[in-house]
């Protein structure tokens, strides 16, 4: 941990401007280049055991788009008709805005035997034949409910196929599409997932695929926290976040009421981060807010929190809520929580 730069120090309105900006810089990192572009393939395991997830995605595919563009208005949306070794994997849609392309696409699907399915070959298609845009965070969605690590007519192995994704940015995550099959996915998935810093999830039901889809894609690209200051008129916005580039303004809460709301929105920024699962602790694992967890980033952060002139020991979480906060006399460790944990998230991150 750091010493403590606000032990016997004022704490000045530039002071909150530059951990706002820093968490803004944070946020844009967990997209490729902060562009807020996504481009999507989504890449379905086509046999027979898979009929009702194909189904079901076909009859929600108005609502996939709308759920997901409501998230990500610039989201793009392609397909991968995954064959096996004797059918050969479909580029069926680049990715496209436009519902009924993508429509389309998903009706054409065939079906494969399920005789050593081509993971390893129709991740490779999806990752060298899309026209992914520049700027974009580019994600593979793989479906399927068989071990990915399996033989392929290229004569690519799964790890090679892994290897090609992480070298193109590209982020694989995968949907275990039956939670029967968990056992056999998951290493292989797992392995994919670790190695481009994409997530694994495993649908109860058919059904519960269609919503997953929704949720992965949210992992991906991270609003940027708008950050304001409060008066006793109200709360009034420091302006568009923009990457932490600029805004808000080193001034930006200059003469303004010293109050813990600026801090709460600090802490709910930070908490944002850890949950999305993407930034990781020393020990390769992602940071948590566990109580009593190695890779909890608040334990991580703080260490036994002498540095700020606390008492206790060791924590895992915050030292006051805002109840009490408001009203009290500012206390140095509140905003220098924030400070510590914002310090190693950069690092994590490497800005």
């Amino acid at each position: 941990m750091s010493g403590n730069p606000f032990r016997n120090q004022p704490i000045y309105a530039r002071t909150a401007s530059v951990l706002m900006r820093d968490i803004n810089r944070i946020e844009a990192s967990l997209n490729s280049q902060g562009s807020g572009l996504i481009d999507i393939m989504i890449v379905i395991d086509t046999s027979g055991s898979m009929n009702d997830v194909i189904n079901a995605v076909k009859q929600n595919v108005r609502f996939i788009f709308d759920e997901v563009t409501a998230q990500i208005a610039s989201a793009r949306i392609g397909l991968v008709e995954q064959g096996d070794w004797y059918v050969d994997s479909v580029y069926r849609c680049q990715p496209t805005s436009d519902t009924a392309v993508f429509q389309a696409a998903i009706n054409a699907f065939g079906n494969c035997g399920g005789s050593y399915e081509a993971y390893v070959d129709s991740l490779i298609m999806a990752v060298q034949q899309t026209q992914w845009r520049a700027g974009a965070t580019r994600l593979v969605i793989i479906i399927g409910d068989e071990s990915a690590n399996q033989q392929a007519r290229s004569g690519k192995t799964w790890s090679q196929a892994i290897a090609i994704a992480s070298a193109a940015d590209v982020i694989v995550a995968m949907i275990i599409a039956k939670a029967s099959a968990e056992y056999y996915c998951r290493p292989s998935y797992s392995q994919a997932t670790e190695a481009t810093g994409g997530v694994l999830l495993v649908a109860p039901t058919n059904d519960d695929v269609v919503d997953m889809i929704i949720l992965m894609i949210g992992y991906f690209v991270y609003d940027q926290t708008e950050f304001f200051k409060y008066t006793p008129a109200g709360k009034q916005s420091l302006g568009m976040p923009d990457g932490g580039v600029s805004v808000p303004s080193d001034n930006a809460l200059a003469n303004t009421p010293l109050t813990p709301n600026p801090i709460i929105d600090m802490r709910n920024a930070v908490l944002g981060i850890v949950n999305t699962g993407r930034l990781k602790a020393g020990s390769g694992q992602p940071f948590n807010w566990t109580s009593g967890s190695a890779d909890n980033l608040y334990r991580i952060a703080m260490g036994d929190r002498t540095a700020y002139g606390a008492t206790g020991g060791i924590r895992y979480t915050w030292t006051r809520t805002l109840a009490q906060m408001l009203g009290a006399a500012p206390y140095d460790i509140d905003i220098g929580e924030v400070h510590e944990c914002v310090r190693v998230l950069k690092v994590a991150v490497g800005i």
